[in-house]
């Protein structure tokens, strides 16, 4: 997208005077800015709505359909007080993890679910939508779109519909060689902002809804607990821009006559609440599959599937959950066999709940959802609603509480059904707050480490090396003071082994692990684990070690003080002697924990299940041969060609990068450095499961791809 209209978007405070009549309320004109000379039509503008649209849908879930209702019928009574326009004006419900609301040109108004989670009232959510109508009818997104276009292009914005769409396509190539293009056209964000929502209070107020409330929406997502500074403030700077906007809001409502108050809407607070529980729980496919010019369409067999990263048993022992990056499979032990997949893009790993019952999960944009497994259905779904995401998140067992590590390195404690916060916590520090600042995308529990006990009574937090903490206790409903022999081991990696025994590591040299009971202190086990991570298993004394000689991953027998097994994924877990993991071929397997090395013959294995198919994994690679009858797609764990007569896959490997189909049909790929594998270029036979081991040939073929050869 090249242009978002943000719903908090910062505002400076601008002194002006009342600007509307005593006897009337008709929109204020200096509002619309029609005016821009060669600014492109209202027509141009639906055709340019259309591509953006298009390229949305393939990032993001775009709601359309029923549920949608209700703000299809808000936008229209907000309409209804506007100026009449060939907008093409459409409101969707989109899947966007910020509490947040946009607007495309040509019409098209998208608000997030978790903008509707925040929205305490219909009132609150009006203001949102008659924001964004405000930007649209004040023509914002056509002219900065006019400007781009001439920036970029040096050209005027394209009249015909197919012309839009190549001209959109240039935008994208130019701009990718000109990044600060888009900024360069921005300088009018704020005055545009300003603008729109003065219109929204207007809309607001016209359309019968109460304009203060999209006020106290504003304030109090941005916690600006109603402060709006002043005049002694503002001469020396300290009034934040926050309450700059508060204050000008305030302002801008108080201007509005009584004339402008229009007749209030029949619905009531309880058929908000139930319209916006149907959207929190809203699991529908979203919309139409679209498929522009398509020659054909091929389903795949089988689909390409990620690597399982979080796999564990229930606290019982009778049901073990695997997870990849879009789907979480529960399927039971005894027989080993899948029950039911749950969709879960982009979740956290999931947990049971302490009476084995349930499934629940959450994603860093704070939405919870709690499954029934005999039910197999889900149960309740929350949404905690912040401006941002969190870094790191995690839920409590008992789906009761949640904590959140935010960019500024701030730990905060939510209570799940209202979303108040039970506990804050500063981790900034020099070294951390560095590394948020560049690596906020590969965070990884080295810099934060979160943990609740198994039956969500007790947190622990701790920061970069252990160096600040917090533990809490959710019964007695206060902070508890850590023995030494606790804190001490807070520093590299730490979990809960049961509800009331914690283990943790302390440096690197001789028995630097222990098992200690929870929160006394007392020090039942010490083991050595030297520079490795640790974490629990579901049911025994044993420690899941990663990683370890030439494993990703070991089972350590606490008793024992040894490692008694080396497996070959980092997926694992055990109960009592049994374990479970995935096979390079996808398929899970149970083995009994019998020897130091890996089971390798399926005869020894307890029970197999092959997972169902689930969505497509975001691809790091993807090519289509010439004469399009050989497709081959990898993500971050696995890679695949399909035949696209048949649909059937032929071929399955490791992931491989920089793909592309040779003349001859033989594809060339780049397989990066994996353990103790080298870095590899070679062509593959899509045929048959066969490699051509040609190397030099490969990277002749590679380079000859790039321009690089003749």
């Amino acid at each position: 997208m090249l242009r978002i209209s943000y719903l908090f978007v910062l505002l400076t405070c601008i002194t002006i005077s009342p600007i509307y009549p005593q006897d009337e309320c008709p929109l204020p004109s200096h509002l619309l800015s029609t005016n821009v000379p060669g600014l492109m039509n209202e027509k141009q503008e639906n055709y340019f709505g259309d591509v953006f649209a298009e390229q949305l849908q393939y990032q993001f879930l775009v709601i359309e359909d029923d549920i949608t209702d209700n703000i299809r019928r808000i936008g229209q009574r907000l309409l209804d007080q506007a100026p009449s326009s060939e907008l093409q004006f459409q409101f969707f419900l989109v899947e966007y993890p910020q509490l947040n609301a946009f607007s495309l040109p040509g019409g098209k108004v998208y608000v997030t679910r978790k903008l509707v989670a925040a929205c305490q009232s219909e009132d609150e959510l009006v203001g949102v939508l008659a924001h964004e109508i405000g930007h649209l009818i004040a023509r914002h997104p056509a002219i900065s779109l006019t400007r781009l276009v001439r920036k970029v292009l040096n050209s005027d914005p394209a009249v015909d519909r197919k012309d839009v769409f190549d001209q959109y396509n240039q935008l994208l190539d130019n701009m990718a060689r000109n990044p600060k293009a888009l900024k360069a056209v921005s300088h009018a964000e704020e005055e545009e902002q300003v603008s729109a929502d003065r219109i929204s209070v207007y809309l607001t107020k016209k359309a019968g809804y109460l304009p203060e409330a999209y006020i106290q929406l504003w304030d109090r997502v941005q916690e600006v607990e109603g402060k709006t500074g002043g005049f002694w403030s503002d001469f020396f700077g300290t009034t934040k821009p926050e309450q700059k906007r508060l204050r000008e809001m305030q302002r801008v409502a108080e201007q509005l006559p009584a004339a402008c108050e229009g007749k209030k809407p029949s619905t009531t607070r309880e058929q908000f609440e139930d319209w916006k529980t149907a959207v929190m729980a809203y699991s529908g496919i979203g919309h139409r599959e679209s498929l522009p010019e398509a020659e054909r369409k091929q389903p795949l067999h089988p689909r390409l599937r990620g690597n399982v990263t979080n796999m564990r048993f229930s606290g019982n022992g009778k049901y073990l959950l695997a997870q990849d990056s879009s789907s979480i499979f529960v399927l039971s032990h005894e027989p080993f066999k899948v029950l039911f997949r749950i969709d879960a893009q982009n979740a956290n790993p999931a947990q049971f709940t302490p009476d084995s019952e349930s499934i629940v999960f959450s994603t860093n944009s704070l939405r919870v959802e709690k499954w029934n497994i005999a039910e197999q259905q889900r149960t309740s779904v929350q949404e905690i609603a912040i401006m941002h995401d969190c870094l790191v998140a995690k839920i409590s067992p008992d789906a009761k509480h949640l904590a959140c590590l935010e960019a500024d390195a701030r730990l905060i404690l939510f209570n799940v059904l209202d979303g108040t916060k039970i506990l804050q916590k500063d981790f900034s520090n020099w070294v951390l707050s560095q590394l948020l600042g560049q690596l906020d995308s590969l965070l990884s529990s080295s810099f934060c480490r979160i943990e609740f006990s198994p039956d969500g009574r007790y947190f622990i937090g701790a920061g970069f090396a252990g160096d600040k903490h917090v533990a809490y206790d959710f019964v007695e409903n206060n902070t508890v003071k850590l023995p030494d022999s606790i804190k001490d081991r807070l520093g590299q990696s730490f979990g809960f082994m049961s509800d009331n025994r914690f283990v943790g590591i302390k440096g690197v040299h001789e028995e630097n692990a222990a098992i200690i009971n929870f929160p006394s202190g007392e020090v039942l086990y010490k083991v050595q684990v030297g520079y490795s991570s640790i974490s629990p298993v579901t049911h025994g004394d044993l420690l899941i070690v990663k990683p370890i000689q030439k494993y990703p991953a070991g089972i350590m027998d606490l008793t024992q003080n040894e490692i008694v097994m080396g497996i070959d994924q980092e997926a694992i877990d055990v109960y009592d002697k049994a374990f479970a993991s995935e096979r390079e071929d996808g398929v899970l397997s149970l083995y009994q924990i019998n020897g130091k090395e890996a089971p390798t013959d399926e005869k020894e294995a307890l029970g197999k299940a092959e997972l169902p198919e689930s969505p497509l994994p975001q691809p790091t690679a993807a090519a289509l041969s010439a004469d399009q009858n050989w497709l081959a797609i990898s993500e971050k764990s696995r890679g695949a060609i399909w035949n696209l007569d048949t649909g059937l896959r032929t071929f399955l490997s490791r992931s491989f990068q920089e793909a592309y189909f040779a003349p001859d049909n033989t594809l060339v790929v780049v397989f990066p450095k994996s353990g103790e594998t080298e870095r590899m270029i070679v062509r593959i036979n899509p045929k048959g499961p066969s490699v051509v081991s040609n190397a030099l040939l490969a990277r002749r073929e590679l380079l000859k791809r790039k321009g690089n050869l003749e």
